[in-house]
């Protein structure tokens, strides 16, 4: 009776562990950060736009609001980008000093693929190398929706509403390291 019940407990911690690690895998499977480059000096800064995504999430386009930036190149390699639907436009369009970034997948695939982790979308140029000075903001009240789900065999594309925006300075040394050590990990995982 006693070995019955300690598995029946360690089967509870698993199935514990396992809502919890599914909770917190879906709060956030979407992470968009804007990330000033290291070692520049003015008058304007390169600050990098990258999305990471959870396995078996395709997003289809992302809209956001941003302030401080005054330009954004598209990252031309990206094969996850459909050039003629996207858009930065820095004239004031909701007249409250905003801008607002469209980038859209072409209807075969996603910006980035599911899983993937820190795939550069473009780059903003600014005149500030100070987080406290640009943001990036949802869009869904101006736009009706920030991200939206790839479109799949099965059904249209969809808004999605879990994600993360964050704007960061220019890593240190140390998280440079992480990143690479974490990026490593990701492609060997993948077999890359």
């Amino acid at each position: 009776m006693g070995i019955h019940l300690l598995a029946l407990r360690a089967l509870g911690v698993g199935v514990l562990a396992a809502f919890v690690a599914a909770a917190s895998a879906t709060a956030a499977p979407i992470d968009i950060v804007a990330r000033l480059e290291p070692g520049q000096t003015g008058p304007f800064y390169s600050w990098s736009l990258r999305i990471s995504t959870a396995p078996g999430t395709f997003v289809g386009s992302l809209t956001l609001l941003t302030r401080g930036f005054d330009s954004f190149a598209f990252n031309p390699a990206n094969p996850g980008i459909a050039l003629r639907d996207s858009g930065f436009i820095n004239d004031d369009p909701i007249s409250d000093g905003r801008a607002i970034l469209l980038i859209s997948a072409p209807s075969t695939s996603a910006l980035a693929p599911a899983g993937a982790f820190d795939v550069l979308l473009g780059t903003f140029l600014s005149p500030y190398d100070s987080r406290a000075q640009v943001s990036l903001e949802d869009c869904e009240l101006v736009c009706g929706s920030t991200v939206t789900m790839a479109p799949t065999p099965f059904g249209p594309s969809f808004p999605r509403d879990a994600f993360t925006l964050r704007v960061v300075p220019e890593p240190a040394a140390g998280l440079l390291v992480l990143t690479a050590a974490l990026a490593l990990r990701t492609a060997r995982r993948r077999g890359v």
